[in-house]
């Protein structure tokens, strides 16, 4: 399963699409052996607050341990690839602007910012590591 979510997160790169690859990330954390930072109740909300598309998602990863549901869950993400680049080619934007926005906006980028953070660290963790090394 982890090696579909991962392959799944790589059509949506950080710079062309941040949204949809901190989603993938939140998802791949959640539903990861090795990873216990998510809880599957965090997935879920925010999966909602994210729409239907990422709804089926969640539903989908779930139950990916199916030949069937793993070809489902690349299908699906393709789709939601497709219409990101479709809304970004037409507003410039990853998502339909709405009311809801704002908020989907702000519970991403607090995954976003908190991911970042982590990364920084875990770099500044391997450059002390290496100069008690060297």
């Amino acid at each position: 399963m982890n090696s579909t979510v991962k392959k799944a997160k790589t059509l949506f790169p950080r710079v062309s699409y941040p949204i949809h690859h901190t989603f993938m990330d939140v998802l791949f954390r959640c539903y990861s052996t090795d990873r216990t930072d998510i809880t599957r109740a965090d997935i879920a909300g925010l999966s909602k607050l994210m729409g239907k598309g990422f709804t089926d998602l969640v539903y989908l990863v779930k139950n990916i341990e199916k030949d069937e549901n793993s070809r489902k869950f690349l299908d699906h993400c393709l789709k939601l690839k497709v219409n990101a680049k479709k809304m970004k080619s037409a507003t410039g934007e990853e998502l339909s602007v709405d009311q809801n926005l704002s908020a989907r906006l702000g519970a991403i980028n607090s995954y976003r910012v908190a991911f970042e953070k982590e990364e920084l660290e875990l770099k500044k963790e391997a450059e002390r590591l290496k100069n008690i090394a060297c």
